[in-house]
């Protein structure tokens, strides 16, 4: 008999010697064993010996956040992990051989905008697919809007539940006093815990808010629940209306791709993340800059978390790997990708273990919605990158740099999700987590181009680049989901994770 990782808890729970499970390696420690008695699945778990398994992954190199790389089989049954462990004398269904090749959790990617420059009807279907392709189980989705969420969630919430198929994180945009009036009660009635403000908005898009009305955001979030999240685009938005006044003034219609990057200037994300974070510790709630792009940014945020507990910092793969020298406007985003010293100054952090997250921006829309062969001004800030966030940072991060898949997952699996409190049911490979799996390819070298990716765009920022790295294979909720690149999902099975 094989028994699971958390053989003494369980044995304790259940007050007996029988010992239903038998650990092999010595891999888990008390956060696991606590985590995981929160979560209400350990008494799920009660196999014998009979017991057939849906799918088995066997001999594979399992990657286990901040736990390290263990050579362990798992065994999936009803969409959940229910066990791990060498005995390669359990029946399953089906079973899958991962000899020579790592296996991660689902990747989780907490920042995603779905149904922007499409219906979120079609989005939450196209999109959800094509993340499926990049090893993408698990979303955070920012849903903004000026009207009251009451208004616009429901059928958001019904879509997601017939046509997803990841599951879905909802982030509440809070852009107006009614959506921010409302707040305790999203809360209460939705159960979202994650909200987030504009310090700089995207003009005639998404407005911006001012600091009285970022300091109520804070007040209704202590009022309702310590455990909830403050999601924050940090720029300061006096600083980049100047800066894009002068850089128009200077550069007119000739202006490039690269003169973009000048109208946000790395001093509006200093400036920001230093007032956010004083917020932040003023308040004592958590709180969580996204898509940090400037070395400025990051070093100011690792000086700041030195006696901080309450901030959190994210970048993206897009910013890991893309600098403006590429000089292709369908990179035009807000903020700027950058030059190459922010490029490494990122990865600097990230091999130092002073980044929390690696997530998208993803913003899907074609080359006509971002008004390609306009002048810049005119452009929209966007691009689809689901497909490719696994594979760029393979591509940047392991084989370039050499950083170690040990210090890599965490940044797009458990780090997401125990922060915005969905671990450990997503985010790693444990007895009692879904079922949802990523088997690596790591050596794989694959072309992009933007007319095969999955996505509704029909274009990619890594246009004609090979990247190295990609998913093989995909499992979600114990279910096999694409395999090779080629989808084999028939129904969608996503959820709204509360």
């Amino acid at each position: 008999m094989s028994y699971d990782r958390f053989e003494s808890y369980i044995k304790k729970l259940e007050n007996n010697d029988k010992g239903y499970f038998d650990v092999q390696s010595e891999i888990y420690n008390n956060e696991n064993i606590n985590v995981l008695k929160k979560s209400n699945k350990l008494d799920i778990m009660k196999p014998s010996e009979n017991d057939e398994y849906d799918l088995a992954i066997i001999n594979g190199s399992l990657v286990i956040p901040d736990e390290g790389i263990v050579k362990e089989n798992v065994y999936i049954r009803d969409g959940i992990i229910l066990s791990i462990g060498k005995d390669n004398k359990k029946i399953a269904t089906k079973t899958i051989d991962a000899q020579g090749r790592y296996v991660i959790p689902g990747i989780v990617d907490p920042h995603v905008h779905l149904g922007i420059y499409e219906s979120f009807e079609k989005e939450i279907e196209t999109e959800t697919r094509a993340a499926l392709h990049g090893g993408i189980t698990t979303m955070g989705v920012y849903f903004g809007g000026q009207h009251s969420h009451f208004k616009t969630y429901p059928s958001i919430q019904d879509f997601t539940d017939s046509k997803s198929y990841v599951d879905i994180i909802p982030h509440f945009v809070i852009s107006t006093n009614e959506q921010a009036y409302e707040m305790g009660d999203y809360n209460k009635y939705f159960g979202v815990n994650s909200f987030k403000v504009y310090m700089n908005g995207i003009p005639e898009m998404i407005p911006d808010v001012n600091d009285d009305f970022i300091i109520n955001v804070y007040e209704k979030i202590r009022s309702m629940d310590k455990d909830a999240i403050l999601c924050v685009h940090a720029e300061n938005n006096s600083i980049i209306k100047w800066a894009y006044k002068k850089v128009k003034k200077e550069k007119g219609d000739a202006a490039s791709i690269s003169d973009w990057t000048d109208t946000h200037p790395a001093e509006a994300e200093v400036e920001a993340i230093q007032r956010i974070a004083e917020y932040a510790k003023m308040f004592q709630i958590k709180t969580y800059v996204v898509h940090i792009s400037s070395l400025e940014g990051i070093e100011t945020l690792i000086r700041l978390k030195g006696n901080n507990p309450y901030i959190y910092g994210e970048t993206t793969s897009p910013y890991l790997s893309i600098t403006r020298d590429c000089c292709n406007k369908n990179i035009l985003m807000e903020p700027p990708v950058r030059d190459k010293k922010d490029v490494e100054g990122l990865w600097k952090a990230v091999g130092e273990g002073k980044v929390d997250t690696i997530g998208t921006d993803n913003v899907s829309l074609t080359q006509d919605e971002k008004k390609i062969n306009s002048p810049v001004w005119e452009m929209l800030p966007g691009y689809s990158v689901l497909e490719t966030h696994l594979a760029s940072i393979l591509n940047e991060g392991y084989h370039k740099r050499g950083i170690c898949l040990e210090k890599l997952v965490p940044l797009i699996t458990k780090n997401p999700a125990k922060i915005f409190g969905v671990y450990p049911r997503k985010g790693t490979i444990a007895v009692g987590s879904d079922a949802d799996v990523v088997i690596l390819d790591i050596n794989k070298e694959s072309k992009v181009s933007g007319s095969k990716l999955i996505s509704r765009t029909d274009f990619s920022p890594y246009e004609g680049k090979t990247l190295k790295g990609w998913a093989s294979l995909v499992i979600k909720d114990g279910v096999i989901v694409v395999e090779d690149g080629v989808s084999s999902v028939k129904t969608s099975s996503g959820k709204v994770l509360k």
